[in-house]
This record gives structure tokens, C-alpha cells and sequence, in this order.
């Protein structure tokens, strides 16, 4: 290469690092700028936001474009009104996690490892908590998220039944559900076939007038999907005023020993509804006992196997219902 040559070759190269020198320095002047007008204006939005009542919504700015998000539609609809109105803010819209939420009361439920996440809304205090404190009670884990509560919202009849349903969903794992309108969908995994029909039929039970839709995957854990089919199959049942194990049950259950024999490192929980009232949750427990006993007798560890009464189902079920007098069998480590 001659030295004029190499002399080119070295300007064009000056030229173009300088280039991209002034194109960094221009972004991040832009950035930073972007920063600072949204650093302004964050304080002044979040001022009208709370003179307007809408205390729950957040808001988020990159510049002078805003994003509300965390409420009811209803409010978030209103929150964009209110920061549109600030001084220096060029849009609002709704963060894109919230523009699909449903218009009137709904619930969702999303289960991770820091815990069962719930948002949604409610038409009153009282409902909001029943379900929120059902949820950490069924699942025994914490609860994140909360539910807002919009009192222009209808109460549909799922609201009261939702509680109770709940326990129908404790042997999916990464459960997902959404409540909203006339239909419930689920998702998640289940150990077999046999759980994800009973899962089904139970939420069609549980929460009449309401089409189910599901995303359940089969998905067996330790356990072979026969034998895992064979526990979710279980359904214990007692007559009215009884504690007593029925003649069929008891050789299910002796079954149901033989193959928690064969598998040691498999727990499980007995579960089941009480009625509402100390009388129900004391026949309730008696029954969860009477089938954990025999388990034990059986020669299964103690210590595999636990016993949980569910929150009650709606007040307008009969105390002697059969959905408060059956017992079902939840693997919970396979």
C-alpha cells in the first residue's frame, strides 16, 4: 500500500469513528434528556392521578409519553383522560398487560414459585377478601397481588362460588385461571388423565351457568401415569350423618396403600369441603381422619400422608350436601 493510500485509508477511519462517536453522544444526550422530561413529569401526573381518586392506577413515563396500569378498566380509562390533561404529556395509553382485562368482575389466578399471584375486581371489600383469604388457606402459600374493588362492577353468582371451588384446583401445578363473564378457563398441569377430567367435572359442578375452557396438559411426575391415574381417580364417599368408610372404598383404599407402598418418596393430602359452622368442619375432619387411618394401618407412613378441610361452599348448600361429604386424594410430591 503506497503512503497515500494508507494516508486515505486512515482519514476515512478518523472520519468514521468520529462519526460514531457523535451518533453515541446524540442517543445518549436523547436518553437522557427522555429521562429527565419524565422524571419532571411523573410527579405532576401522579398528583392529578390522586386528586382524582385514582390512587391505585400507576403510572410510567418515557419522555412525555405516559403508560397507566395496575386498576379496574374502568379506572384506567379515566386515567388516561386525567394524564393527558398534564402539561407536557404528549399520550397516554394503557400498558399493554392491561388493555385485554375484562370489563366487569373477574378474577385471576397465576401460581409461580414466589407464590399464587391474583388480580382482578370485585364489586365489594367482602368478596375481595373471602377470595384472596381462601386462596393463601387452599394452596397454603402466600398471596401477591390483590383484587380492586369496583362497587359499579355486577356481582355475578360465580363470586360466592368461587371460594369454594378453589379446592378443586389444588393438584394442578402452575395453575392459571381466569373467572370473568360466563366462562372460567384453567390451565396448568396435572399428574393424569383421570385428574384432568375430575377437574373438569368439578369446576362444572362448582360453578354452574359458567363454560368451562381448559389448557390442562398431562403431565406425570415420578409416578407412572396408571398409578397416577389410579390416585387422582379416588373419590371417597360417606353417607349422610357417617363417618364410616363404604365396603368399595375401602378396597380403593386399600389400593391406593399398596401403591404408596411401592412408591416411598410420594406424599399425599387428604382433602375435602366443611360445611360452614364448627359442626362441619368437625364432621369434616372426622371423615379425613377415618381415610388417613386406614391408609396408616395399611403401612403407609404416617408422616406421607397429611389431612386439610377446605374452605365452605356457598351458605346455600345444604349442610349435608355430598359435595361436604366426599374425600379426594392429592398427590403432593411425585
Amino acid at each position: 500500500m503506497s503512503g497515500d493510500t494508507r494516508r486515505d485509508a486512515l482519514r476515512r477511519a478518523g472520519v468514521a469513528v468520529t462519526t460514531l462517536a457523535l451518533v453515541a453522544s446524540i442517543v445518549v444526550g436523547a436518553l437522557s434528556g427522555s429521562r429527565a422530561i419524565g422524571d419532571r413529569l411523573t410527579p405532576q401526573a401522579r398528583a392529578s392521578l390522586d386528586a382524582a381518586g385514582l390512587v391505585d392506577v400507576r403510572v410510567d413515563l418515557t419522555g412525555r409519553e405516559a403508560e397507566v396500569s395496575g386498576s379496574t378498566p374502568r379506572d384506567l380509562a379515566r386515567a388516561v383522560q386525567v394524564v393527558d390533561t398534564v402539561e407536557g404529556v404528549r399520550w397516554t395509553r394503557v400498558a399493554r398487560a392491561d388493555r385485554d382485562l375484562p370489563t366487569g368482575a373477574y378474577v385471576r389466578l397465576a401460581q409461580g414459585r414466589a407464590g399464587l399471584h391474583i388480580s382482578g375486581s370485585m364489586p365489594g371489600a367482602g368478596a375481595a377478601a373471602t377470595i384472596k383469604g381462601t386462596a393463601a388457606e387452599t394452596f397454603a402459600t402466600p398471596v401477591l397481588g390483590d383484587l380492586q374493588v369496583d362497587p359499579e362492577v355486577d356481582s355475578p353468582e360465580w363470586v360466592a362460588q368461587l371460594p369454594a371451588a378453589l379446592a378443586d384446583l389444588v393438584a394442578i401445578r402452575g395453575l392459571r385461571l381466569q373467572v370473568a363473564g360466563s366462562s372460567v378457563a384453567v390451565g396448568g398441569s396435572v399428574a393424569s388423565a383421570a385428574g384432568r377430567r375430575k377437574v373438569l367435572d368439578r369446576l362444572t359442578e362448582s360453578l354452574p351457568g359458567l363454560t368451562v375452557r381448559d389448557d390442562l396438559r398431562v403431565a406425570p411426575g415420578r409416578l407412572p401415569s396408571d398409578a397416577a391415574g389410579l390416585l387422582d381417580a379416588v373419590t371417597v364417599r360417606f353417607d349422610r350423618g357417617s363417618a364410616d368408610l363404604r365396603p368399595e372404598d375401602v378396597v380403593v383404599l386399600d389400593r391406593v396403600a399398596d401403591l404408596l407402598r411401592s412408591h416411598p418418596d410420594v406424599t399425599i393430602e387428604v382433602g375435602g369441603l366443611a360445611a360452614p359452622g364448627a359442626d362441619g368442619l368437625e364432621a369434616s375432619r372426622r371423615r379425613l381422619v377415618v381415610v388417613r387411618t386406614h391408609l396408616v394401618e395399611a403401612g403407609v407412613e404416617a408422616r406421607r400422608v397429611s389431612v386439610k378441610s377446605y374452605a365452605s361452599a356457598p351458605a346455600d348448600v345444604a349442610d349435608d350436601a355430598e359435595t361436604y361429604r366426599r374425600v379426594d386424594l392429592v398427590v403432593k410430591e411425585s
